[in-house]
């Protein structure tokens, strides 16, 4: 675990030029419209390149010297009842401002995978999609299969604004054989990795949150619940490869793939992280929960509707998340279900590649018209009213002002009646342009900031790994991971049978080989970044 005395090397952001604010995010999707799941178009034609006449418009009158376009933008949401009348609305700025429309095609986060490989497989034509390292087709996945154009020229042509915004540090963190194929949704980078726990329940049960250094601590609480008749559906065993530093470790390339390294090893020597005492260890404590009854006995098949649950508060907490300040976790999807929620963070505060371009949009490189693509993205950034219609629906419908950055529900609505709820701010752009629902804290936005500016760093930021010369071993070892590593990780599975199977699976599907290469490419990398 990395504690305020571990001592890693410190890097302070200060002089980056940070000029915006950050925010945090808590990864949780809302409900979006089955009926705009997918497009229809196909298209193999090659990607346009950046018009050197095009220059971003600097006022409406400018804008209508752009020929008009329209632009397709998927994003991973759940359906939305109001999903065409909010896509409407969102036109009526960017026709004024860029002269584009914008045809939003919202995928739900279960079917993400599926639909845009098949997108990417078929030269499907689309300008914008959201990208992270987390979720298939991952961020390298995409890069790899030559799915994006690279924006550094974009960027600096027709988002200067955007490209100033986020620090170089960060930047650096997305680029792939040194280039840049993600433009940044700027939010927290630092992440005080944490458990997130129900507040009602620790008053009841007179839980201190406060001395909680570990997940394991949270037993008491649990078995309180549990014989009290709070348990509800158990806690959420997080999996532990969406928090790598909570196990002590930082991830390399793709999170669920072998291949960690120590944060306290100045070698960098790359390690199977599943190999490691540290992942045992956790799998065998949620393997106990489930046993005692902590994690629902149904956890295999439930996942699916998980965030619903959640949502609906059928849940105790969670195990381990990455998010929040000073304890505080009061997203708006939180609040919204009535719940209030505290995070008791595990680790100080960390920076790491994966962290630091964990939610990105991406530019297809079947994109006729890339440029405009990169003028929607400068214009989400730094518009307040495109950015919180996008992410919280049209006002005086959806939320109404109640203060000046403070909003709430329109007339006669609440979090089930209400038909516009993505929550997934952080999926769109800029998060501290976000207006605060009640129950968040105004002006945490400046405190991430200040913790951005301050925190570690980890030795491996800015390092990217190329998947490219082991990506056959890659296919095979995803199809590992989704037999046996999923269902270990919900605590379901007995470890001590169960992880020796997982192990020599993964040792057949060419662990062996993608850890060397990563410590090929990382030993490369430290090597030309010595001083």
């Amino acid at each position: 675990m990395v504690t305020k005395s571990t001592r890693l090397r410190r890097r302070k952001i200060l002089g980056l030029g940070v000029t915006a604010t950050l925010v945090f995010s808590v990864m949780l999707a809302g409900c979006g419209d089955k009926k705009n799941t997918q497009g229809n178009e196909n298209s193999s034609s090659q990607p346009s390149q950046p018009s050197q006449s095009t220059q971003p418009p600097q006022s409406a009158s400018a804008a209508d010297d752009l020929k008009p376009v329209e632009l397709k933008y998927y994003v991973a949401v759940a359906p939305q009842k109001d999903w065409s009348e909010v896509n409407a609305k969102i036109n009526e700025i960017t026709k004024a401002k860029i002269n584009a429309t914008v045809k939003l095609i919202n995928i739900p986060f279960g079917d993400w995978t599926q639909k845009m490989n098949v997108f990417m497989a078929s030269g499907e034509a689309f300008d914008l999609a959201f990208t992270c390292p987390w979720l298939g087709p991952t961020y390298y996945d995409a890069v790899a299969k030559g799915a994006f154009l690279p924006l550094d020229d974009l960027l600096t042509q027709y988002a200067p604004k955007l490209k100033a915004l986020v620090p170089d540090i960060a930047w650096d963190a997305t680029r792939v054989n040194g280039k840049i194929y993600g433009a940044i949704n700027y939010q927290i980078m630092a992440m005080p990795y944490g458990v997130l726990i129900d507040q009602s329940l620790m008053t009841k049960y007179n839980f201190d949150l406060a001395k909680v250094t570990k997940i394991a601590d949270l037993e008491p609480l649990l078995e309180a619940a549990k014989n009290g008749g709070d348990i509800k559906q158990g806690i959420s065993p997080e999996q532990p490869t969406s928090a790598p530093p909570v196990l002590g470790y930082d991830s390399i390339g793709t999170q669920m793939d072998p291949g960690w390294v120590k944060l306290t090893d100045p070698s960098l020597k790359v390690v199977n992280q599943y190999e490691t005492q540290e992942f045992k260890d956790i799998l065998t404590l949620y393997h106990n929960w489930f046993k005692k009854g902590y994690i629902r006995n149904d956890i295999l098949t439930a996942a699916a509707n998980f965030q619903n649950d959640f949502d609906n508060g059928k849940y105790i907490g969670k195990s381990v998340i990455p998010g929040g300040l000073n304890g505080d976790v009061t997203a708006s999807a939180m609040s919204k279900v009535g719940q209030k929620f505290k995070m008791q963070p595990l680790i100080t505060p960390l920076i790491t590649t994966d962290r630091a371009i964990a939610t990105m949009t991406a530019i297809s490189r079947t994109s006729k018209n890339p440029e405009r693509a990169m003028m929607f993205l400068e214009l989400l950034n730094t518009d307040p009213e495109l950015y919180n219609t996008l992410a919280f629906g049209i006002e005086g419908k959806h939320w109404v002002k109640t203060g000046d950055k403070q909003i709430d529900y329109g007339p006669g609505l609440d979090a089930n009646t209400t038909g516009y709820a993505p929550n997934v701010s952080w999926e769109f752009g800029r998060q501290a342009l976000a207006y605060y629902w009640p129950g968040e804290t105004v002006g945490i936005w400046d405190q991430a900031e200040e913790m951005n500016a301050t925190a570690d760093h980890s030795p491996l930021l800015g390092f990217n790994f190329d998947p490219t010369p082991v990506k056959s071993e890659i296919a095979k070892i995803s199809s590992v991971t989704t037999e046996l590593l999923v269902p270990l990780m919900t605590g379901a599975l007995d470890p001590e049978v169960y992880l020796p199977q997982f192990l020599d699976k993964l040792k057949n599907a060419g662990a062996d080989h993608v850890i060397a290469e990563k410590q090929k490419q990382l030993d490369a990398w430290k090597a030309s970044n010595k001083g």
